[in-house]
Formats: structure tokens, sequence, C-alpha cells
């Protein structure tokens, strides 16, 4: 699935820019826009493009989810404190 999410970090050697994903492809950095593209692995993220209030839109990379409500979020953040029990409650992802 390709996201967009909030970028995080300071961009510092000590503190890059980067995704709140344990694992992904980054597509496109907009650090200007404190936004970033990427392409998760099926097994990171529920079926987000099931949930009833999202929006997407058509990019040269095929539909990206661009929005997210509260619970699709709460969602997600669940999914990922299962799959990564050791660094529950680290990876947030923002849908922006």
């Amino acid at each position: 699935m390709v996201v967009r999410v909030k970028l995080i970090g300071s961009g510092t050697k000590a503190d890059p820019h980067r995704a709140s994903l344990p694992t992904y492809q980054e597509i496109l950095t907009l650090v200007s826009q404190g936004r970033v593209y990427v392409l998760i692995p099926d097994e990171d993220h529920p079926d987000l493009m099931a949930h009833p209030h999202i929006q997407t839109e058509e990019t040269g990379h095929g539909r990206v989810l661009v929005a997210l409500d509260a619970s699709g979020h709460q969602l997600w953040y669940s999914h990922l404190d299962d799959r990564y029990q050791e660094h529950s409650g680290e990876y947030r992802p923002e849908v922006v």
C-alpha cells in the first residue's frame, strides 16, 4: 500500500527525516510540506483501503491513501503494536 504520512525528525545526522514506521520504501519526500510518500509492506498495515473514512488520490504510483480518520489511525496503531510488541507505542504514522 502507498500512503502519504507526516515526516518526523529534524533532518540532522542524529535525527534524520523519516516516517514513523518500522519498514517502508520511500517514494517521495516533501520536506517543505512535512510529508513523505511511502510503500508499506502488506504485513505492516490492516486493510485500511476498506476503512469507511479514508481519502485517496491517484498518482503515478497508483492509488495513495492521503487521509484517515481517528478510528482508522487507532486500528493501524493497534496492528503495529501487536506486530511489533517490543516497540509498542513507538510507531505512530499520521496520514496527512
